[in-house]
């Protein structure tokens, strides 16, 4: 999936650093009429795991400076899924590590409190990238 794709899909806010640390946070906004939302089940739009996935990269390589691509996932969950119809927004907090194989340890999560004004967590995802 293309950088170009997942702008499409999502309208993303400026990248927020945490003082000190490879942290990092965005407000994402699903773009509800994207087709890609409704192909899981007609009537109930949701976005796909595989499209959260590459957006969790794609702020990753925005964040280190260069394109990053996923070498292994060691844990995803999907915990909620995203109705792009009723969660507006949601906020991707990303914390990069640089490992001596030069490779990069990425743990990410998606929340909001879109759905009820209670937080919710919508992704968590532990994974590997690589240049």
């Amino acid at each position: 999936m293309s950088q170009a794709l997942v702008r499409s899909m999502f309208h993303i806010g400026e990248p927020v650093r945490s003082d000190g640390t490879g942290t990092y946070s965005w407000r994402v906004e699903p773009v509800a009429e994207h087709p890609i939302h409704g192909g899981h089940f007609p009537g109930r739009p949701i976005t796909p795991g595989a499209a959260l996935v590459q957006l969790m990269q794609h702020l990753a390589s925005q964040s280190h400076g260069a394109i990053l691509r996923l070498r292994s996932a060691r844990n995803i969950k999907f915990l909620t899924p995203v109705d792009p119809l009723k969660c507006a927004y949601f906020t991707v907090r990303i914390a990069l590590t640089s490992a001596e194989d030069g490779t990069i340890a990425m743990d990410a999560e998606a929340n909001t409190d879109a759905y009820d004004g209670n937080p919710v967590v919508l992704l968590k995802l532990k994974a590997v990238l690589e240049q």
